[in-house]
């Protein structure tokens, strides 16, 4: 359906504050909101791609908005939960061990409990209070905006809209009550021109910022696993630590943003490893380390049901990673999958990352994990 205004309406304008974005827009008013860390799972079958988004987040401004573009109009699932991105961190991350401690690669390359994040994407720090916006009358300019579907899910309400001018569409949240940013025209009138739909979610009135939690986005895509950096990039914070997991077929990595080698020589700890993850990533042209690339009868679902259907559909699972400043978010990167690409181990042996299991926990594997998971699907 089509939307207009009366030309010439006066209406209140709200002054906002720059933000920092997550998986698309973060929009804040006038308590800074600051973006700590982004991850996200993408699942491709056929045409329909599905993507979890994790907001990491400090502040706590319950008035927000987040913009994601999406290529058709989405559903959206809320309640997933924090607990299938912890068990991911847990099992994918990369971790350094000595080569004569077999019984520690043996143990890594077991699935673990839950990571060391804490708290999901609820919110941490101060409360701040600044009291009411200003308001600024101003004349608005008429908006068409087209209006494809508008639903509330859990704590959220959101929207799918599309427009032929950006100005059109960000006059349409802002008169809604969807913040937006300053100066994001150029950006969101790019995704328009490629047909994309925006999709814009708020807290309901009577949520509280610590409401936010992860949600799933299921849309028909012919694009795959496309992650939406150019619209993060506008009020991103520096050096902005980006996750991404890719279930499919075989192994992933992108296809138009360079794959990243970290020299591993050298290398006798974990926190040396990931010192050396920043200027990796920047000497090899702001890409993705492909930190893990496995088969997925190595991970447990570890209790969690939306984690182990993605598990039971899919044959691999792919942990990709980066460091990104606002300035070198140009490129939206697509991640495809591709049976040629090697397969990755997390667990890096003393300056050389295992190719493989050793026979320790292969055995552990074998015991513990793939014989128990074949009973269970005969039973």
């Amino acid at each position: 359906m089509k939307l207009k205004l009366l030309p010439g309406v006066i209406l209140p304008a709200l002054l906002v504050a720059p933000a920092a974005w997550a998986c698309g827009g973060f929009f804040c008013s006038a308590t800074p909101v600051l973006q700590a860390r982004e991850r996200v799972v993408f699942e491709v079958l056929g045409d329909q791609t599905t993507a979890y988004v994790q907001i990491f987040y400090s502040g706590n401004d319950r008035d927000f908005a987040w913009i994601v573009p999406v290529p058709s109009t989405p559903e959206v699932t809320v309640g997933v939960g924090d607990r299938m991105f912890d068990a991911l961190e847990s099992q994918t991350r990369p971790v350094v061990v000595s080569p004569t401690n077999n019984a520690a690669i043996a143990a890594l390359d077991a699935p673990a409990g839950c990571g060391d994040f804490s708290g999901g994407g609820r919110a941490s720090g101060p409360i701040v209070d600044t009291g009411p916006p200003k308001l600024n009358l101003r004349s608005v300019p008429r908006p068409e905006v087209t209006i494809w579907q508008a639903e509330q899910v859990g704590p959220y309400e959101h929207v799918t809209i599309s427009a032929e001018r950006a100005s059109d569409l960000n006059t349409w949240l802002a008169l809604n009550g969807y913040r937006v940013q300053p100066g994001a025209d150029p950006i969101v009138q790019s995704y328009l021109d490629q047909g994309m739909k925006l999709l814009a979610l708020k807290l309901r009135p009577e949520a509280t910022a610590s409401a936010i939690e992860p949600v799933r986005l299921r849309y028909q895509s012919e694009q795959g696993c496309v992650l939406p950096l150019r619209l993060t990039s506008i009020a991103a914070v520096p050096n902005m630590e980006v996750v991404v997991w890719v279930f499919g077929a075989g192994p992933a990595a992108p296809v138009n943003v360079p794959t990243v080698e970290v020299e591993l020589a050298g290398l006798e700890t974990t926190a040396q490893y990931e010192s050396a993850l920043p200027g990796a990533i920047d000497a090899g042209g702001d890409g993705f380390i492909v930190e893990f690339a496995q088969p997925n009868h190595r991970l447990s679902g570890q209790g969690d049901p939306e984690l182990t259907d993605l598990l039971d559909r899919n044959a691999y699972v792919t942990r990709l990673r980066s460091f990104l400043d606002p300035e070198e978010m140009t490129v939206d990167p697509d991640f495809q999958v591709d049976h040629r690409l090697p397969e990755v181990s997390n667990v890096i042996v003393s300056g050389v990352r295992s190719a493989g299991l050793s026979w320790v926990s292969a055995t552990l594997w074998l015991l513990f994990f793939v014989l128990p998971s074949l009973r269970r699907k005969q039973q």
